[in-house]
């Protein structure tokens, strides 16, 4: 019985290709000053940071949530601007069920975070003197809640 190649000649050509545009990448980089190495290290790392794949998460709020004490429920990615500011990233919600008199209601995110990722969530009502807010980081795989004093530490590391 005759088997395929391994490897169809297009697809040597093609590898054969890649091969010297990485040799010629690799040659402009060695002609770069220690500035430029530096801006395309910042570059290519948010390159495989985008290109890392993340974890699904579901969140819900508290079953009534009243929006009229502190405001509607969020769930909001942290970064930091080109300023230094920290700047927050609103995720949609995938679900929000009223109650009869449309005052209460229940809202649900499902979210992919990276490792490292920092989130900000306001999931329960609070009372009406105080507004609970939670932020989380994503650890080893899993949600970990930290305090807001720490996620603005992580955020500014």
């Amino acid at each position: 019985m005759v088997g395929r190649p391994a490897f169809s000649p297009a697809f040597a050509g093609i590898k054969k290709e890649k091969e010297a545009k990485m040799k010629k990448i690799k040659e402009q980089i060695k002609e770069l000053g220690i500035e430029e190495l530096k801006e395309l290290k910042n570059f290519v790392n948010t390159l495989i940071e985008e290109k890392k794949e993340g974890k699904v998460f579901r969140l819900e709020t508290i079953n009534n949530f009243d929006a009229r004490k502190h405001g509607h429920a969020y769930v909001a990615k942290l970064c930091v601007d080109e300023n230094g500011k920290v700047d927050r990233k609103f995720f949609n919600m995938q679900d929000r069920i009223y109650d009869s008199k449309r005052k209460y209601y229940q809202a649900t995110w499902e979210i992919e975070l990276k490792e490292g990722d920092i989130i900000e969530a306001r999931l329960d009502d609070g009372s009406w003197k105080n507004d609970y807010r939670n932020w989380f980081i994503v650890e080893n795989g899993e949600l970990k809640e930290i305090s807001q004093k720490e996620a603005r530490e992580l955020l500014r590391a």
